[in-house]
């Protein structure tokens, strides 16, 4: 159930940002700043983001077609996606402060001696991403194709210089393999 001590209208955002960053391994400020016309052909079209190699085209998994529709659903194409966050001062700083209120809130934490924060944040949603694609037995070249992470040209002259990346259907394949466990879908 959703904690109490956070504004209950915060909680599609909340809940909505989770499921697409841990069903498509994208950064939280990838999730919160989708345009309307950023989805579209089943795809999450990231045009820019934290490195070069942000910009991809991120396919949408099945479970986040719901979604994806009712948050497009009678907006327009610069419309952001999360619509709450759009006339926020900070909308990554205010969303992680609330993030980091609610995964405290349900008792989900990691700090460890010697660590100042908790080692669980939005971003360990990323993290689960890549961890299951590779526990499910997709190519780390395709996982780092779909979270946008690049191989060193001098250290991988193989994936580095003479691949263009992941097809779209390698890319299909490895963000379907990743499902959540029975207790999230609910």
């Amino acid at each position: 159930p959703f904690p109490k001590g956070i504004d209950p209208e915060w909680e599609p955002l909340l809940r909505d940002a989770l499921m697409i960053s841990c069903l498509s391994g994208m950064r939280q400020a990838e999730v919160l700043t989708l345009w309307v016309e950023e989805v579209h052909d089943n795809v999450f079209d990231i045009q820019q983001g934290k490195t070069e190699a942000a910009a991809r085209k991120v396919p949408i998994h099945p479970a986040l077609k719901e979604i994806v529709t009712r948050r497009t659903e009678g907006k327009q194409p610069k419309d952001w996606l999360f619509d709450e966050v759009a006339e926020l001062r900070d909308p990554g700083d205010t969303f992680g402060k609330r993030f980091n209120r609610f995964r405290k809130l349900l008792k989900v934490d990691d700090t460890r001696p010697g660590k100042r924060r908790s080692l669980v944040n939005f971003h360990s949603a990323r993290k689960w991403f890549v961890t299951q694609a590779r526990h499910a037995g997709e190519p780390v070249e395709t996982i780092k194709d779909v979270v946008g992470h690049k191989a060193d040209k001098k250290k991988d002259i193989t994936f580095g210089v003479y691949t263009t990346g992941a097809s779209p259907a390698q890319m299909k394949a490895c963000v379907e393999a990743v499902s959540l466990p029975e207790a999230a879908k609910s």
